[in-house]
């Protein structure tokens, strides 16, 4: 059985807002418009279509954590209102030359546009945190290395979370918990290990 243990030291880089970075890949034009919520639902998220690269309800820091790979718990600080009552906004933008961009690349535009639009300015730094170590239990893992075809996994998110998963990596499942857990994690040997 795999348990959950509590780590005191675990070292990640975190992100404060605070100092600058080098241009890098531009967008050809931008529009960056405060969202305007109807009461409906809303698409949130990053779209590519050909040339055209579409960011709907996002806010600030999620910008900021899809344009630099981080999870919430790497972004931290900020001036006060960037945590609380933060605006959503719609971005639409074209990439260069008409050309499709690859998701690394729209990664690199959207840092630009970060510092010369919203002029943000930042420095890494390593920090202290607590996070989850997931091992195996004394008695060792009760899970059997899968014998292959689709994988996939579903989601209950209730009071009561339950997840089910076929054919992942150990890896592949512990990911999908970051956004749960807001918090690092670090494991043991997994290699070989599928469910």
């Amino acid at each position: 059985m795999l348990g959950v243990a509590l780590v005191v030291a675990v070292f990640v880089p975190s992100m404060v807002i605070t100092a600058a970075q080098n241009e890098t890949l531009k967008f050809e034009v931008a529009s960056i418009k405060e969202h305007v919520f109807n009461g409906g639902g809303a698409f949130l998220g990053t779209r590519i279509s050909g040339s055209l690269v579409t960011v709907s309800t996002s806010t600030l820091k999620h910008l900021i954590q899809n344009a630099y790979q981080l999870q919430p718990y790497e972004v931290v600080v900020g001036p006060a209102w960037f945590n609380d009552n933060m605006p959503a906004y719609d971005i639409t933008a074209r990439a260069p030359d008409g050309r499709t961009p690859t998701v690394d690349e729209v990664r690199q535009m959207l840092q630009t546009l970060l510092m010369d639009r919203f002029k943000l300015i930042f420095h890494r730094e390593s920090k202290e945190v607590t996070g989850y170590a997931l091992v195996i239990g004394k008695n060792g893992p009760k899970l059997k290395p899968t014998s292959g075809g689709r994988a996939g996994a579903t989601r209950s998110m209730g009071t009561v979370r339950r997840t089910e998963a076929t054919n992942m990596s150990l890896a592949q499942l512990v990911g999908g918990f970051r956004a749960d857990l807001n918090a690092p994690y670090s494991r043991s040997d997994w290699t070989g290990w599928k469910i």
